[in-house]
């Protein structure tokens, strides 16, 4: 994977977490379920980068 690469999927991840800790996101049910199994998808590759 290239740097490009891996860095723009941290900011994605970075993105969703912002988007997840704001309660307004929760109104929409079907979003948060989303945006929390992107995030979920993410979560092993922050790990291993950091």
């Amino acid at each position: 994977m290239s740097s490009e690469r891996l860095a723009a999927l941290l900011d994605e991840y970075a993105d969703l977490e912002k988007r997840l800790a704001d309660p307004a996101i929760h109104t929409d049910q079907a979003v948060a379920r989303r945006v929390g199994r992107r995030y979920a998808e993410l979560v092993p590759l922050h790990k291993a980068a950091g």
